[in-house]
């Protein structure tokens, strides 16, 4: 009774199999010779599985008692899309919802209400039909602050109010800054078809920066995610050093190698290999892309079908690249012939990546076919090492503070190392309550179990604007259909196991396994005894066979 009085609700998903699991435990170790569960609950369908994988031990009852009351009418906030656009040089965010409904008879008109930071900025009204859903679009609105807090949310509420709202944590300036060197001269429009295809984001998702001659230095790299060698030499020098600096530690370089391509030799451990002079692929109609690899991050969008086709493009030149480390590089794409058209090699902490063509209309016409946006897209993008940030996480959600993978995420992916120092932080929870934070290296472990926002800030007051992470309720956790009471009683019974009664010798059911076991052992004795008397009786009348047959072969020869 103790226990059932800290019971609270939250805003966690309902799962009964972990306590299944607990209570499996204390019922095999547990040496008292009653064995009962008490099951007390709504038996919420969306918390079973059905392979939970839960068996009682012999002996044991199960008690339920289901608290369960006949669903009403729900409207939720089902989803919040953020649509984000580059105006300007700022983000201009188009808030769309998707507002729910369940049960119910009638039109339901309710008011949706969007918020940031706290305030209310616009309210419209929808009309929900019952069983079905709507969209409500918002103004735009520009994003100009770091961690800006907002929420989606159903000024009316209902039985269920936790779904009532969605919450999420925006921040300028998320664009992929890309750095292209490209060659001037006669071959100084080699990257157009390039960069017109990064300019085309309705999400402002990339920065592009051309430079069409000399090096490049620390400084310039310094601000870029990705650095794209475009059909030039590449100076050696100081230049080098900071390229090489750059890649191991995370960035992005795409080398494309196409008719005025040099690599330096001081750079040749980050090619996957050694590469030749431009070969002609002119014979018949070009050769063609025979081989992808739609398990990588590059390709995966074209997967399915009808999803994009690169078979079309033909390719006209190319360079080989003949592959030194097989194991540090993986091989995206093949032409027709088998020699290799992307490659990728990993060094430090960044990546490499090597198209042995060009990406214009020089050597291939790669360009004018439909899947050439959505490929620069997904190649630049994955040479960026850049995970896509969340706008919010579900309830339970486990949050390393010193992962930067995991921050990155979380859209605090340039924060990590302030989080890993020696530097106090806390952790404001929606409720208001405050968790330290660790300090020193990792990993430390933020559980998100409320919905809301989360605040990571130093202790006290403070100037510097708070780290922010969204938090949602499952929206699975709004279906309220019940379990059959009996299916779960049923899948619980016990399941004698032969192995685990041994261990109780003394017991009765390990009396009845032992006799079952000699019955089933008398049965092959006597099968024995049987298979030797027929031996026996085969042998008898075959030998004696075999000396009749004999006299009369030989009396016949005589």
């Amino acid at each position: 009774m103790a226990a059932l009085d800290t019971v609270e609700l939250s805003d966690e998903s309902t799962s009964y199999g972990p306590g299944l699991k607990l209570a499996q435990t204390i019922l095999e170790e547990t040496d008292l010779p009653g064995r009962e569960l008490v099951l007390i609950g709504d038996f919420q369908r969306a918390g079973w599985t059905g392979d939970e994988g839960v068996s009682l031990p012999s002996g044991s009852v199960v008690t339920p008692v289901n608290l369960s009351s006949p669903a009403s009418p729900n409207h939720a906030v089902a989803s919040v899309n953020l649509a984000r656009q580059r105006v300007g040089g700022r983000d201009r965010i188009t808030p769309t919802a998707r507002l729910t409904r369940v049960g119910g008879e009638a039109e339901e008109a309710v008011e949706a209400v969007l918020e940031l930071g706290g305030m209310e900025i616009q309210r419209q009204p929808v009309t929900l039909p019952a069983n079905g859903a709507t969209n409500v679009i918002f103004d735009p609105f520009n994003v100009s602050q770091e961690f800006t807090k907002g929420s989606v949310r159903i000024a009316e509420a209902d039985g269920l109010v936790p779904d009532n709202a969605q919450f999420f944590v925006l921040s300028p300036g998320r664009a992929i800054s890309v750095l292209v060197l490209e060659s001037g001269g006669r071959r100084g429009a080699s990257s157009l078809f390039l960069t017109e295809a990064l300019s085309i984001s309705e999400e402002g998702a990339f920065e592009v920066t051309v430079k069409a001659s000399g090096g490049v230095s620390s400084s310039e790299l310094g601000s870029t995610s990705v650095v794209v060698v475009n059909d030039r030499p590449l100076p050696g020098g100081d230049g080098a050093e900071a390229v090489r600096r750059f890649v191991e530690e995370g960035g992005g370089l795409v080398v494309l190698m196409g008719e005025g391509f040099r690599w330096p030799s001081e750079l040749a451990g980050l090619l996957p290999g050694a590469y030749t002079e431009p070969r002609d692929r002119r014979s018949g109609r070009g050769g063609r892309l025979g081989y992808l690899d739609f398990t990588h991050p590059v390709f995966e969008i074209f997967r399915g079908p009808r999803s994009g086709d690169f078979s079309g493009a033909q390719f006209f030149r190319a360079r080989e690249l003949q592959i030194a480390d097989p194991e540090n590089t993986q091989i995206l794409a093949r032409y027709d012939d088998g020699s290799v058209a992307l490659a990728e090699t990993m060094v430090g902490e960044g990546r490499v990546l090597v198209w042995t063509s060009t990406l214009d209309n020089y050597w291939n016409d790669l360009a004018q076919q439909p899947v050439f946006l959505p490929f620069i897209h997904q190649l630049v993008r994955y040479a960026s090492g850049r995970t896509e940030a969340v706008s919010s996480f579900p309830a339970g959600q486990i949050l390393d503070v010193t992962n930067a993978r995991a921050m990155a995420t979380a859209g605090l992916g340039e924060v990590t190392e302030a989080l890993a120092g020696d530097e106090e932080r806390i952790a404001l929870t929606p409720s208001g309550e405050s968790r330290p934070l660790p300090t020193g290296e990792g990993p430390h472990f933020l559980r998100l179990e409320e919905q809301g926002v989360y605040e990571i800030r130093p202790p006290g007051d403070s100037e510097v604007r708070p780290l922010a992470v969204a938090v949602n309720v499952d929206l699975g956790e709004g279906d309220l259909a019940p379990l059959d009471v009996e299916e779960v009683v049923a899948s619980l019974a016990p399941r004698v196991s032969e192995d685990r009664i041994a261990r109780r010798p003394g017991s009765r059911e390990a009396q009845l396994i032992l006799e079952d076991q000699e019955r089933r052992q008398s049965l092959w004795r006597f099968l024995l005894v049987a298979a030797l008397a027929l031996l026996a009786v085969e042998t008898l009348v075959s030998n004696r066979i075999s000396r009749s047959g004999g006299r009369r072969v030989f009396n016949a020869g005589s």
